[in-house]
C-alpha cells in the first residue's frame, strides 16, 4: 500500500508540474473536472434496476484517500462495470468499462461493498477523507452512505477495510496496466 500511495503521489506531481507550469489555467480546469465527475457520481440519483434490494444495492462505489502533502486519489467502481481514478491533481484515468479486467475488478469493488453496507451510515458529506484516513461512499437509490477507515485499520489483515481497500485498489492497478498497454500501444504505432 505505501508503494502505491508513494506511486500516486509521484504520479500526480509529475502531471501537475508537466501540465500546471506550462499551462496554469488548464491544470485548474483539470484538476476541477476531476472532483465535478467525483461530485457527479456521488449527488446524481441512480437509475433503479428492477432489483434494487430495498435500497441495499450499491450503484457506485468510491474510495477516498490522500497521496502526497497536498492531493486526494478517488477510486469509482459503478454497478455497470465502469472504473475511473480522479485525482485533486491534473491526473485520471476514465472509462475502464472498455476492459474485461477493469470491469472484474469494478464488480469484485461492488460485491465487497455490498458485503460491508451495514457498517455505514447516511451522508450528505462527501468532503475528501483527511491525511491518515480512506474513506468509502457507496451510492445507493436511498442515498449515498459512507464509512472512514484510518489507516491502521485498512493496514490490519482481514478487517472490513483492509478487503475493501484490497477492491479498490485492485480496480487502480487494473487501470494502471490498461493505460500502460495503450501507452505502448500508441508508441509502437
Amino acid at each position: 500500500m505505501k508503494f502505491l500511495r508513494r506511486f500516486l503521489a509521484f504520479v500526480c506531481a509529475s502531471a501537475a508540474i508537466a501540465h500546471g507550469e506550462q499551462n496554469p489555467s488548464k491544470a485548474v480546469s483539470q484538476a476541477d473536472a476531476m472532483r465535478a465527475l467525483r461530485l457527479q457520481w456521488l449527488s446524481e440519483k441512480p437509475k433503479l434496476e428492477a432489483d434494487d434490494r430495498g435500497g441495499r444495492k450499491i450503484y457506485a462505489a468510491l474510495m477516498d484517500w490522500p497521496i502526497g502533502r497536498d492531493h486526494t486519489a478517488t477510486v469509482l467502481s459503478s454497478s455497470f462495470g465502469d472504473a475511473s481514478l480522479y485525482t485533486t491533481s491534473t491526473f485520471g484515468v476514465l472509462g475502464g468499462i472498455g476492459h474485461d479486467s477493469v470491469r472484474k475488478a469494478a464488480a469484485a469493488f461492488i460485491s465487497a461493498a455490498e458485503a460491508h453496507i451495514d457498517l455505514t451510515s447516511g451522508t450528505t458529506d462527501f468532503s475528501y477523507a483527511s491525511k491518515g484516513e480512506a474513506r468509502f461512499f457507496f451510492v445507493t437509490s436511498k442515498g449515498v452512505r459512507s464509512i472512514t477507515f484510518p489507516f491502521s485499520e485498512v493496514e490490519r489483515v482481514g478487517s472490513p477495510a483492509s478487503e475493501l481497500f484490497a477492491r479498490a485498489q485492485d480496480v487502480v492497478t487494473q487501470l494502471r496496466l490498461i493505460t500502460e498497454k495503450q501507452k505502448v500501444q500508441g508508441e509502437k504505432g
